[in-house]
């Protein structure tokens, strides 16, 4: 057994949970000892539906993934699937405690402990929290440490995730066959970090992670996740709309999706017809990309209209990742609809990953890696007082990951 520590990131997805066992060294670079991957089940519409279910579904994962890597975990991370999450700004103030009216780093530690303190009937509970910019006596400052004042203050951008869903997933995770739950990371927040290109992160981009039962909205700007949300819609829909609109059985109009499913009927083989058994008449594969092509087109109208309705727009850049993201012309017709640039997110390379897991599908779990890796030796650097302030601290976690 390695001396290194054996950790676990589990990515519950609502189609399929991957699971990755890591050793985590020195460096940022984590290397998987094991995977392990199970079809999920007791998530509805990307919500908990049946616990014992859905516990038995990342047991399985965790497992496999635990045998694989013939080591015992020490640490678990796990994306907060099934669960409300949203972005928002929160303001902390506290006062100078030395006479001399030295901010030391008790000072900050406080204050941004305090902007992290939501309204009691919020309903909220954090999930991260990134300080953005500091203030002393209403002066901006970015480095605080060692200046003088009276009142310090802090604006935090704040990652919430709505506070019962998020406890009765806890209550799952830690349950019988779990290790005990060390953090939650947010996938927008993880793919923001790994999958964007260096221009992209300084600039403006949108993540969109379309899985089977939903559809994760992550815009970042400046290096920062400053909006996300979550659809209820994505894959599993377009398969019963092939399902319905067809007269084909839902595992008939998977198979069809997967193997001759493209974004649009302009796209789709004119000649080409599929046969079901029990029909009397062929399927045009046509009718196929249009059926598909109506689906997509409302996940994106209602994309955007959640981006414009929280006043945002629509930016230069959007990367798509997830399962659904690999059909056909996705990004094309995207591209046409938004008339922005779109492409298709390039899995983070992580050392001993299966190499069947290196595609759009399974971009989340690689992120997820990375960024308990990065968190590792945050906090390694931390404790050795290697970080002057909360400033260096987070420019340095976002400039690791432009070296994976």
């Amino acid at each position: 057994m390695s001396k290194n520590e054996c950790v676990a990131v589990l990515d519950i997805g609502t189609a399929k949970t991957v699971a990755f066992v890591m050793e985590l060294g020195s460096r940022a670079k984590p290397f998987v000892r094991g995977a392990g991957l199970s079809a999920t089940l007791g998530l509805h519409k990307g919500k908990v539906a049946d616990g014992e279910a859905l516990a038995f579904s990342l047991r399985g994962a965790l497992a496999q993934a635990e045998q694989n890597a013939d080591c015992k975990i020490s640490k678990l991370f796990c994306n907060p699937a099934g669960v409300s999450v949203k972005t928002l700004l929160n303001r902390g103030t506290t006062a100078i405690q030395q006479k001399t009216k030295e901010i030391c780093a008790p000072d900050v530690e406080r204050v941004v402990e305090a902007s992290k303190i939501l309204p009691v009937n919020s309903g909220q509970e954090v999930v991260h929290a990134v300080p953005q910019r500091f203030y002393i006596d209403e002066r901006p400052c970015q480095q605080v440490l060692g200046e003088h004042g009276v009142r310090l203050e802090v604006e935090t951008r704040i990652i919430a995730a709505d506070a019962q869903q998020l406890a009765d997933l806890t209550g799952i995770v830690n349950g019988p066959g779990f290790g005990p739950l060390t953090g939650w990371i947010h996938n927008g927040l993880a793919l923001a970090g790994s999958v964007l290109t260096e221009e992209e992160q300084n600039a403006s981009a949108l993540v969109m992670d379309m899985g089977a039962g939903t559809t994760e909205v992550t815009l970042v700007d400046k290096q920062q996740p400053v909006f996300t949300f979550t659809l209820p819609v994505a894959g599993r829909h377009i398969t019963n709309d092939l399902s319905v609109g067809l007269g084909i059985s839902f595992d008939e109009a998977e198979q069809l999706k997967l193997q001759y499913g493209v974004a649009g009927e302009d796209m789709a083989d004119p000649q080409k017809m599929v046969e079901f058994e029990g029909q009397k008449n062929a399927v045009s594969l046509r009718v196929v990309g249009e059926i598909i092509e109506a689906r997509l087109q409302e996940i994106f109208m209602l994309v955007q209209q959640s981006i414009l309705e929280a006043g945002r727009q629509i930016p230069p850049a959007v990367i798509l990742a997830g399962g659904t993201a690999l059909l056909p012309g996705l990004a094309k017709l995207l591209a046409t609809r938004w008339e922005t640039q779109v492409r298709i997110a390039d899995p983070p390379r992580v050392e001993g990953a299966p190499v069947n897991f290196h595609n759009a599908a399974f971009v989340s779990i690689a992120a997820m890696s990375i960024y308990t890796a990065h968190l590792n030796i945050f906090a390694k650097k931390t404790e050795k007082g290697y970080f002057r302030g909360i400033f260096d601290k987070f420019s340095y976690y976002w400039r690791a990951f432009s070296g994976i």
